[in-house]
């Protein structure tokens, strides 16, 4: 289920209703601000290294399809998919008719400057993309998805956008800190999913924290060309046994840190699974 590599609002739209469907949401259209705001990315030059605009539209349809508006992003690099997904989250409180309220999205990413432009501060597309939903996104800057334990009312999210460090046991660790943060019900979506691909024909060392994940995970999902969907169970303790076989694989973190990992990984599993 792939989309261009440019933002073709025509095709998005016939589209959306097939990624709906897979992911068994009764909706058949985008809302009129979700593509409003397509519009204005397609209008809009997106650094390079940014979230593609392929993956772009994959996240947007399943934010929408979902009814997503309490989301959390670990990673938030230029801020485009933090603008995107935001954006979504108001057009479907709107839809509602409800006003968008409080934060919709907070994002959290390690770095105070964008990893491909360090010129850059972090998430400085968010006021280009969405001024006016400024107030509704919650940059976090020097942090990781530790963090998330702190802002976040457990139980509350709709939808966790994983791009952060893709270097395994990282996307594990991330997961194992937001699920006690989702609703039953909720959607992960991990982007880099065809990352060892990706990096070989750049020339780029493999990480396959994300792939490793996606492709195993035992419950639905729905992928696109890098980027895919999970589902979550509705009792997140039955993830317990397929993420302790997910800890077991080698890591791809330096080996100076795998005690540390180790660490890491075991306060992870015991604030999911407490």
């Amino acid at each position: 289920m792939n989309f261009p590599d440019h933002i073709d609002l025509a095709q998005y739209q016939r589209a959306y209703p097939k990624v709906a469907a897979a992911l068994n949401s009764a909706r058949h259209a985008p809302t009129e601000g979700e593509l409003a705001f397509l519009k204005k990315a397609a209008e809009t030059e997106l650094p390079i290294g940014n979230v593609g605009p392929a993956n772009l539209s994959f996240l947007a349809a399943v934010t929408s399809a979902i009814g997503a508006t309490r989301i959390l992003e670990i990673g938030t690099a230029s801020g485009a998919s933090s603008a995107l997904l935001a954006s979504i989250a108001a057009s479907t409180l709107v839809e509602r008719n409800l006003k968008p309220d409080g934060i919709l999205l907070s994002t959290i990413d390690k770095k105070s400057h964008c990893l491909f432009d360090e010129s850059k501060p972090i998430g400085f597309m968010i006021a280009a993309l969405a001024p006016e939903l400024v107030p509704h996104i919650a940059v976090h800057t020097g942090q990781d998805s530790f963090l998330a334990r702190s802002i976040i009312q457990p139980g509350s999210l709709d939808l966790v956008f994983i791009d952060g460090n893709h270097q395994h046991p990282w996307p594990l660790i991330d997961v194992l800190n937001v699920l006690p943060l989702t609703r039953p019900g909720a959607w992960l979506i991990l982007h880099d999913t065809e990352l060892p691909r990706v990096a070989a024909s750049l020339g780029l060392p493999a990480r396959y924290g994300a792939k490793w994940i996606f492709d195993s995970w035992p419950h639905r999902k729905v992928g696109s060309d890098n980027i895919g969907a999970i589902a979550l169970p509705q009792d997140h303790r039955t993830l317990r046994p397929f993420l302790k076989e997910m800890s077991a694989r080698e890591f791809e973190v330096a080996p100076t840190g795998w005690n540390r990992y180790r660490k890491l990984m075991a306060d992870g599993f015991d604030f999911a699974f407490k």
